[in-house]
């Protein structure tokens, strides 16, 4: 019964540890503070952009110095910079493959009518329109190298630390649905869309073991859906 509580009291403080890192990281988004007054961001694009850059960098170095350090302290799955391969190349490709061909399933149910824009991207739509330059940062930038650092790098040795076949899976699982609650907080086939975005990620850091192919992945989704 003990070792039952003590297993639910870390949980709780790993939950609670990492709701904190993703809070801090939503401070780099200082530019929706403003979003219902458009003329005021209009007339300070460079003040903002700059505060913008300055936050989102140290915010950044602060994350990745976590995720270094925890895996210094544990890494049993060997995360890490490693050299490329022929077979990471190859897998990268399919799951961009894949990852298009959801798209243009999604995009055909859309036009059907089926399901509507996201919330979350009719906000980002109306960001982009009064400060396009400010969002390309957060959206084909920021946004990949921080979002994979806290959801790929630090979810997986923080909360799934056994290397196993089962343990490997639902992590890939449990961050892919994690990550798209956050961008998508209604059960709807919105939500399994960003869901299955994050199993993607998920299933590249898994078999690369290397943070940087999530995040070139990540880069080139948000580029391509940038414009």
């Amino acid at each position: 019964m003990k070792e039952k509580v003590k297993v639910i009291r870390g949980v709780i403080k790993k939950s609670v540890f990492l709701c904190l890192i993703f809070l801090v990281w939503s401070l780099s988004y200082v530019e929706e503070i403003f979003i219902e007054n458009p003329n005021f961001i209009r007339n300070n694009q460079t003040i903002l952009l700059t505060v913008h850059i300055i936050i989102a960098c140290l915010l950044l170095y602060w994350i990745y110095q976590k995720y270094q350090k925890q895996l210094q302290l544990n890494n049993p799955r060997n995360f890490g910079f490693h050299k490329f391969t022929k077979n990471k190349g190859l897998f990268f490709i399919a799951m961009v493959i894949l990852n298009q061909m959801i798209d243009l399933v999604y995009t055909f149910l859309e036009n059907q009518e089926v399901t509507n824009i996201p919330e979350n991207q009719e906000i980002l739509n109306k960001m982009i329109d009064i400060m396009p330059i400010s969002m390309f940062f957060t959206i084909v930038i920021f946004a990949p190298l921080g979002e994979e650092l806290i959801f790929r790098g630090i979810f997986f040795n923080y909360f799934f630390t056994k290397n196993s076949k089962s343990n490997n899976l639902l992590v890939v699982l449990v961050s892919g649905l994690v990550f798209g609650l956050l961008h998508e907080q209604n059960i709807s086939l919105n939500l399994l869309v960003y869901a299955s975005a994050g199993w993607i990620l998920g299933f590249i850091y898994l078999y690369t073991k290397d943070i940087r192919y999530s995040i070139a992945f990540h880069f080139l989704n948000n580029f391509l859906s940038y414009f």
